[in-house]
């Protein structure tokens, strides 16, 4: 009996010394610059400087509302950026960072009162892989911005603006010309994903991406005002399609033994290669029956923004009776006629 209770004990303190000695470390770059400066610290360990966070290392932005710029492949633990300071993390052109199974957040929070932005700006070519949550706007005094400038970003689990309920922030994520947001899942009661007057917006030729068919949650979303396009002037636009598969070669919707033959006789897409093998293993014995739900910003005039004819007819006639009480010396291009057309011009 004693001797269990030893065990017991003994297996209790190991696991607490392995849960100390697994946590991970905190780095804040101190001002602003590129990812691979020497800038970073370790604010764990009081502050002393250190190379750049590792797969093991929260990585922080928030000093003094600094910017970093990162323009090469890092993993890191967990990325927070506005953590009682406002901060800005730009992944550039060739700029890849991929974050562990844990939530970021952009736009963290305010232990003192004072507002504090979180800002992520993924450019044309960059790539961001959240590999679970992310938080935009997290708890309360915060605003989280996330743009998409042409690259790409995933979130391998629940993405969440205005997370903190009542007491959390505001959450931007705008999806500009050629971006890419590759989401998870959004929660089905079209307002928890969302809150607090955050909004998800497409802009040109931007896409939000959806693994099943979204279509009556995201209708609820926009119906909220919580997902627009070309910022609320625009109307989104939803489409369900076929996910199909990389190792269907004979276009059956389904990856199986005939698909295996089409690679050995060299017709796969890329004939013969490692490639096309590994996506036939991946997919083998799946079909491409599962859906996929893509978000697109369409450009409509509403009827209310173009006046009636019974309206034009009041605007000209009235028109003509200022046109008769004009000044005998009106200077060109002050006449009511062309001020009216640079109005209906602009």
């Amino acid at each position: 009996m004693t001797i269990k209770k030893t065990t017991k004990g003994c297996a209790l303190l190991g696991l607490m010394l392995a849960s100390v000695a697994s946590a991970q470390d905190v780095y804040r770059f101190m001002g602003s610059g590129n990812w691979e400066d020497s800038n970073w610290q370790n604010q764990t360990q009081g502050l002393q400087p250190v190379d750049p966070p590792g797969p093991d290392d929260i990585a922080r932005m928030n000093w003094g509302n600094n910017i970093v710029t990162l323009s090469t492949a890092t993993e890191v633990y967990q990325l927070m950026t506005g953590v009682d300071e406002s901060g800005t993390l730009v992944v550039a052109d060739g700029g890849h960072l991929t974050t562990a199974h844990v939530w970021s957040s952009v736009g963290n929070n305010s232990t003192t009162g004072a507002p504090v932005v979180g800002t992520l700006n993924v450019e044309a070519g960059g790539r961001v892989d959240f590999g679970q949550h992310l938080w935009v706007g997290f708890k309360s005094n915060t605003t989280g911005y996330v743009n998409i400038y042409g690259g790409y970003v995933s979130v391998g689990q629940m993405l969440g603006l205005g997370w903190g309920g009542d007491n959390g922030g505001v959450g931007y994520v705008t999806v500009y010309d050629g971006g890419v947001l590759d989401l998870f899942q959004l929660h089905g009661d079209g307002v928890s994903s969302m809150k607090n007057g955050s909004v998800l917006d497409i802009q040109e030729t931007g896409q939000v991406l959806l693994p099943g068919n979204y279509t009556n949650v995201v209708n609820d979303y926009i119906a909220n005002g919580s997902i627009t396009a070309w910022g609320g002037i625009g109307n989104v636009i939803i489409d369900v399609v076929a996910d199909p598969l990389d190792g269907d070669f004979d276009g059956d919707d389904d990856a199986d033994g005939n698909d295996f033959l089409v690679w050995q006789l060299a017709e796969s897409p890329t004939p013969l290669s490692t490639e096309d093998l590994v996506a036939w293993q991946n997919d083998f014995g799946a079909s491409s029956a599962n859906e996929i739900t893509i978000l697109t910003a369409g450009f409509s005039v509403t009827a209310a923004s173009v006046p009636e004819p019974s309206t034009w007819i009041l605007i000209l006639a009235t028109a003509g009776v200022l046109y008769g009480f004009r000044p005998r010396k009106a200077s060109q291009g002050t006449g009511v006629f062309f001020v009216l057309a640079r109005c209906l011009l602009v």
